[in-house]
C-alpha cells in the first residue's frame, strides 16, 4: 500500500509540473513577433502590424509588457527597457541594462552593475549576488549564488542557505531539487516532503 501511495504522489507531481504555472496558462498571447531588415517588430492575432518594426532584440510580451533594445542610428544611442502593447517605452533603463520577462509582477534584470529583481516601475526591489536568476513561480524565483541554487520570495529573503546543485522553479507548492546524485522534493519552507533512496 505505501509503495502504491508514493507512485500516486510522484504522479500527481509531475502532472503539477507539466500543467505550467497559473500564469502561464492564463495569459493568452495577442503580440506576436515579426522581423523585418534585421528588426523586430509586433504583430496583433489579425497578422495586422500594431508595433513597427524597429528593435534590434526584444522578447516576447508578458504581463502586458516586453523588454525590448532600441538603437537609434542617427544619435548612435541605445534604449532598453519596457514597451506597452501599444508600442510605449514605459520602463526605462540604464544603457547595457539586459532583462527578463515579468513574471507575478518582478522581472530579474542586471541593471547597470546590479543584479535582481526589478518591479513594473523599473525599480530594482531585490538585489543580490546573483549568478543565474528565474521567473517568479509560486510566489519564489530560482537564484544561483555560490554556485549552488536556491530560492528567493518577493521581498527578497532568501529561503535556504544555497546547497543545490539543481533545482527546479516551484509548481504547485513543490519544487525538485538534487543535492549530488539525490533528487527530492521541497515545500516552500524548504523541508523535504520526498528524496531519493
Amino acid at each position: 500500500m505505501q509503495k502504491a501511495s508514493a507512485s500516486w504522489l510522484v504522479c500527481l507531481i509531475l502532472l503539477a509540473f507539466c500543467a505550467g504555472t497559473p500564469a502561464q496558462q492564463s495569459e493568452s498571447k495577442d503580440r506576436f513577433m515579426f522581423w523585418e531588415n534585421n528588426l523586430t517588430g509586433f504583430l496583433d492575432r489579425s497578422g495586422q502590424v500594431v508595433i513597427k518594426a524597429q528593435f534590434s532584440g526584444a522578447q516576447d510580451f508578458h504581463e502586458g509588457l516586453a523588454y525590448v533594445i532600441l538603437n537609434d542610428p542617427a544619435s548612435g544611442l541605445t534604449q532598453v527597457g519596457y514597451i506597452d502593447r501599444a508600442g510605449e517605452m514605459v520602463i526605462k533603463l540604464p544603457p547595457n541594462s539586459i532583462g527578463r520577462r515579468f513574471s507575478e509582477g518582478l522581472a530579474a534584470a542586471t541593471v547597470g552593475s546590479k543584479v535582481g529583481y526589478i518591479d513594473k516601475t523599473g525599480k530594482l526591489v531585490i538585489e543580490g549576488k546573483f549568478q543565474e536568476m528565474s521567473d517568479f513561480s509560486d510566489g519564489l524565483a530560482r537564484v544561483k549564488m555560490y554556485d549552488k541554487f536556491t530560492f528567493v520570495d518577493k521581498t527578497g529573503k532568501i529561503l535556504l542557505d544555497p546547497i543545490f546543485d539543481e533545482a527546479m522553479d516551484f509548481s504547485g507548492g513543490l519544487a525538485r531539487v538534487r543535492i549530488g546524485s539525490r533528487w527530492g522534493y521541497i515545500d516552500k519552507q524548504g523541508s523535504y516532503v520526498w528524496r531519493a533512496k
